[in-house]
């Protein structure tokens, strides 16, 4: 995933160009892939929720798949949306100024997969969801609050 970080230089100094480079340094698939598509399918902007959409669009059309998708910004989507597509088997991706697992008393921009909750909504709790920040160790997360977008692949 580090190579959609920057749209130059992975995080290991490798130029996006350089394959053998990434190759070496990167054994992960996923690492790969994730650039392939961002490269191929994407933007070079910040990735957000209608960035994976358009991405998701362009590589599953040139492959003639249709899929279920939407992508939905602040205002447009609350808990429950998120909630009633997990309840729907159907993970979400969540994007904004999360929790930083790293540093507690910090939040990064950040994108993390959605798969189980707990509602406390209630009169004054709130809900969390249970997430995977991508990283390895760092899977069953909670976050909860505001967020700045979804993803959600049907």
């Amino acid at each position: 995933m580090y190579f959609c970080i920057n749209p130059m230089r992975n995080r290991h100094g490798c130029s996006n160009a350089d394959m053998a480079c990434r190759r070496r340094i990167c054994s992960d698939a996923d690492c790969i892939v994730a650039w392939h598509l961002r490269s191929n399918h994407g933007s070079k902007d910040g990735t957000y929720s209608t960035t994976i959409k358009a991405v998701s669009e362009s590589y599953f059309s040139g492959r003639g798949v249709t899929v279920n998708h939407v992508s939905k910004w602040w205002g447009f989507f609350n808990d429950g949306t998120i909630m009633d597509s997990i309840d729907n088997d159907n993970p979400v991706i969540i994007f904004g100024s999360l929790f930083n697992p790293k540093n507690e008393n910090d939040n990064i921009n950040h994108a993390v997969v959605a798969y189980k909750y707990t509602d406390h909504s209630g009169l004054f709790g709130e809900t969390n969801f249970t997430t995977h920040y991508g990283w390895n160790g760092y899977e069953n997360i909670y976050v909860s609050g505001t967020f700045g977008s979804i993803y959600i692949l049907e």
